[in-house]
């Protein structure tokens, strides 16, 4: 049996039984590849405690960051303050009733007064 050309170096150790299985039992159907697989080839390999220790490590961190992190969404404090800037009119992205009453006041900003209303230059956001 020729090897699959996606098999490299790496994937050859790694791989070597289930390639040495299939050479061996080229053709096989599946009910006594079933068998075989049972009794003669090992298809997967349970990690070392190594590895079971990490992920112990890291649920046990997690379990002690739980608390802090409910109390965070709990009560969560927003720093965020609303600042007032005056801008062009272009660059204007939320206008509210500060904004006209503001634009009311401040006869400078204004561009041209028309029949319809004024036309502002700039704008409070």
């Amino acid at each position: 049996m020729r090897e699959p050309t996606w098999m490299c170096g790496g994937a050859q150790r790694e791989y070597g039984e289930l390639l040495q299985f299939a050479r061996a039992h080229n053709g096989v159907s599946y009910p006594a590849f079933d068998a075989l697989t049972l009794k003669g080839m090992r298809l997967f390999d349970v990690p070392k405690d190594e590895y079971f220790k990490s992920i112990e490590d890291s649920l046990d961190r997690i379990t002690r960051a739980l608390p802090a992190i409910r109390h965070i969404f709990a009560r969560p404090i927003i720093r965020l303050s609303d600042t007032q800037e005056i801008v062009p009119v272009e660059m204007a992205n939320v206008i509210n009733s500060q904004t006209l009453a503001h634009a009311a006041v401040h006869s400078e900003m204004w561009e041209d007064v028309t029949e319809e209303g004024i036309k502002p230059r700039r704008l409070m956001t």
